[in-house]
């Protein structure tokens, strides 16, 4: 949710917005991304955006704490995956995750099918 409601937040109002969400998936693990059209990072921002309390050089006017992506990435990692961005200030950013497969026992696996 937090990474949807980033992509509106931090839109370029100059610029029809777009999101994309997309998921591919590995041999040991599923990829996923929420990609947008918006406002972008500066590069010196990137390192430090998944930390706490963290807020972008021209989010003063945008409501928010700073917490969001630090608590998605603890989701993610709590959960054995991983977490990184790719963003180009004015052009958008793009937020992938990695979360493991699952290996389900018989039981799970005939619960399912039920």
């Amino acid at each position: 949710e937090n990474l949807l409601s980033n992509a509106l937040k931090y839109r370029r109002p100059e610029a029809r917005l777009r999101v994309e969400i997309g998921w591919q998936e590995q041999p040991r693990f599923h990829v996923f991304w929420v990609s947008d059209n918006g406002m972008g990072m500066p590069a010196e921002f990137q390192a430090k955006a998944f930390e706490l309390f963290q807020r972008g050089p021209h989010a003063h006017h945008i409501a928010g704490t700073g917490a969001g992506l630090a608590i998605v990435r603890r989701i993610v990692e709590n959960h054995h995956g991983m977490i990184r961005l790719e963003s180009v200030p004015q052009q958008g950013t793009t937020v992938y995750f990695t979360l493991p497969k699952l290996e389900l026992r018989g039981e799970e696996t005939s619960a399912l099918a039920a």
